[in-house]
């Protein structure tokens, strides 16, 4: 199913380039602020340079154990901002009984919201976390936060390593992980044929997207969670891939209940 470009995937895509890394590109960081009960906090993380683009290839806040009152639910919300614009949020929730809402596990164990992103982030723009503690929390909880990613030079082009232009623009996939629904976004730089699949990890195909000839520009594609027998797949790690003449891209899915 094609639908059009939202704001945030226009802007993810905006110059996103595929170029070798170097070392010297790469950035990463950790923050741990405390929040009391009903406490919120902003943390930058990066502010991008002027002359580059910055892509946040992993996020993962985990925080110390969350204590709850025995009658109410707390937990943590956690969302990823860039300049203005929320980009991401996940949510921890936590009950007397347990962990839900990712990774259900004790309270008493360490859990974690983590992210393989992707995301790119515009110069100039800073890179902040955002972080909600439950008024409903017992006590205190401080949330470890690290991240890495790489810097893109502006002047970089779409080029691979071997120095040919790519047909296609970097495909980025939101959000992951995801219970509901995945898209998919990218550019191609000439008219072409193409085929966006999912398949399973031991490469099975189970939903083709779309197939056809797209014409150049930006498309965004959706993934409702169902097989090609329109049923919901089980929960785990799956793959889109996107095909064209002498072109391949592949992007993991974690698919939760």
């Amino acid at each position: 199913m094609r639908i059009s470009l939202w704001v945030f995937l226009i802007s993810i895509l905006a110059g996103s380039a595929i170029a070798q890394i170097l070392p010297e590109d790469m950035r990463s960081g950790c923050v741990g602020p405390q929040l009391a009960p009903g406490q919120s906090a902003e943390q930058e993380l990066f502010v991008v340079p002027s002359d580059a683009r910055f892509v946040l290839t992993d996020f993962t806040a985990c925080p110390s154990p969350i204590a709850v009152e025995a009658a109410n639910p707390g937990g943590l919300t956690v969302s990823i901002v860039s300049g203005v614009t929320t980009r991401w949020i996940g949510n921890i929730v936590v009950i007397p009984a347990g962990v839900v809402d990712y990774w259900p596990e004790s309270p008493q164990r360490p859990i974690q919201l983590g992210w393989t992103t992707g995301l790119v982030v515009g110069p100039n723009e800073t890179l902040k976390v955002q972080l909600v503690s439950d008024s409903d929390n017992a006590g205190p909880v401080t949330v470890y936060v690290s991240w890495s990613g790489y810097l893109v030079p502006l002047s970089t082009s779409a080029l691979d390593i071997d120095g040919r232009e790519n047909l296609v623009q970097r495909m980025e996939a939101w959000p992951i992980p995801s219970s509901n629904q995945v898209e998919f976004a990218f550019e191609l730089r000439a008219t072409t044929a193409i085929v966006l699949e999912i398949v399973d990890v031991a490469g099975r195909q189970v939903r083709v997207l779309d197939a056809g000839t797209l014409p150049k520009g930006m498309h965004a594609v959706v993934w409702d969670g169902n097989d090609e027998s329109a049923q919901p797949v089980a929960p785990g790690i799956y793959f889109a891939r996107l095909e064209t003449p002498g072109e391949s891209q592949t992007r993991k899915i974690v698919w939760t209940e």
